[in-house]
C-alpha cells in the first residue's frame, strides 16, 4: 500500500459501512424468523423422529436467540470504533486549510446521504418481516438519528483535520 493516508470521502465511507451492517443484521433476523417455523413444520411421518427434531430446533433457535441479544454490543463497538478510526484518521491527515471547502462539501454530501439512509432505516424498521430491527435499540437510535450524528462527528472531524498538529515534535 502506497497510499496510507485516510481521505476527505471518509465519512461517506463510514456511513455505508453503518447502513451495510445494518442490512446484514436485518437479513439475520429475517431469515431467522423465516426458517425456524418453516422447520417446524416439516413432518417426516415417525412421533420420535419429529420429537427429536423439534428438541434441537429449539435447542438452536435458543442458542441463536441468544447470540442475538449480543448484537446490540456489537453494533455499538462498531459504530465506536469506525468513528475512532474517523477520528484517528483526520488527526494524521495534513490537510491544507484551502481544501476547507472540498471537506465541508463532503460533509454536506454525507448528510444529505444520511437523511435517505435514515429513511430507508425507518421503513425498514415498520416493515413487519424485519421486526427484529427494533430489539437493536442501540443501532435504532444511531440509524433513525444519522444526519445528526454524521453532522457532528464530521465537525469533530473538520477540527482534527485542520488544527495542524506537528506529531514529529511532541
Amino acid at each position: 500500500m502506497k497510499n496510507k493516508k485516510g481521505a476527505l470521502t471518509d465519512l461517506i465511507v463510514m456511513l455505508t459501512t453503518f447502513f451495510a451492517i445494518t442490512i446484514i443484521i436485518g437479513l439475520a433476523y429475517y431469515l431467522f424468523n423465516a426458517f425456524v417455523p418453516a422447520l417446524h413444520s416439516i413432518t417426516p411421518g415417525l412421533d420420535n423422529a419429529q420429537h427429536q427434531i423439534n428438541n434441537s430446533l429449539n435447542m438452536m433457535a435458543s442458542n441463536i436467540t441468544a447470540a442475538f441479544s449480543n448484537l446490540n454490543w456489537f453494533a455499538m463497538v462498531d459504530v465506536v470504533g469506525l468513528i475512532m478510526i474517523f477520528f484517528i484518521t483526520n488527526a494524521f491527515i495534513k490537510a491544507h486549510p484551502a481544501f476547507m471547502f472540498v471537506y465541508f462539501a463532503s460533509i454536506g454530501l454525507a448528510i444529505w446521504f444520511a437523511v435517505y439512509i435514515s429513511n430507508a432505516y425507518s421503513s425498514l424498521v415498520t416493515n413487519p418481516v424485519l421486526v427484529g430491527l427494533a430489539n437493536v435499540p442501540s443501532l435504532n437510535n444511531f440509524m433513525l438519528h444519522l444526519p445528526m450524528y454524521i453532522a457532528i462527528i464530521g465537525f469533530i472531524g473538520a477540527v482534527l483535520l485542520f488544527i495542524r498538529i506537528d506529531y514529529e515534535n511532541v
